[in-house]
């Protein structure tokens, strides 16, 4: 007859501590223009050493979670709209264990772009380009700041002019 001896081995296997992260920051944050875009950062660390696997970041707009913007770190700018407010959330993950989710301190604010940075949004500003103008009270071409005379009058029929040195040269018109 045959006997059967049973033996066993016991092996521990090394825990494996879940990941973190920090210093999460959005760049630029606070008003951005809708022509740009913005990037997540952080700093991803595993007490075990292990490499940064599949984590998740979540992107919110105005509250709701934006789907179609899981997992990017940069958002374009051609996925924003004036008024929405950004947030991001971000779970860390080692391959093998998934860390504390960690909200961003940082949001986003999509404002309408003011490409000369004069404090005018370019649909308000005559002159975009020009910090120096931003209005032309008399439609000449030449903003206010510049101009000799930035409410005088184009009169496009002469043939009809009355000269009246009280109405010319009132100071209203300077």
């Amino acid at each position: 007859s045959w006997g059967t001896t049973s033996s066993s081995i016991t092996e521990s296997l090394p825990a494996n501590n879940p990941p973190s992260v920090s210093n999460l920051a959005i760049t630029p944050n606070g008003d951005v223009s809708t022509a740009d875009s913005f990037t997540l950062s952080y700093s991803f660390y595993d007490s075990d050493g292990d490499q940064e696997g599949p984590t998740q970041i979540r992107w919110f707009v105005d509250g709701s979670q934006s789907t179609s913007h899981n997992d990017l770190k940069t958002i374009p700018s051609s996925s924003t709209t004036i008024g929405e407010v950004w947030t991001v959330e971000v779970t860390p993950h080692d391959g093998t264990e998934t860390g504390q989710m960690v909200q961003c301190p940082d949001s986003v604010t999509i404002v309408e772009m003011d490409s000369d940075s004069d404090g005018v949004p370019d649909s308000q500003d005559e002159f975009p380009n020009d910090p120096s103008e931003t209005t032309d009270s008399d439609s000449d071409g030449v903003g206010d700041n510049g101009d000799e005379f930035p409410k005088s009058i184009i009169i496009e029929d002469a043939s009809e002019i009355i000269f009246d040195s009280n109405v010319l040269f009132h100071p209203s018109f300077y």
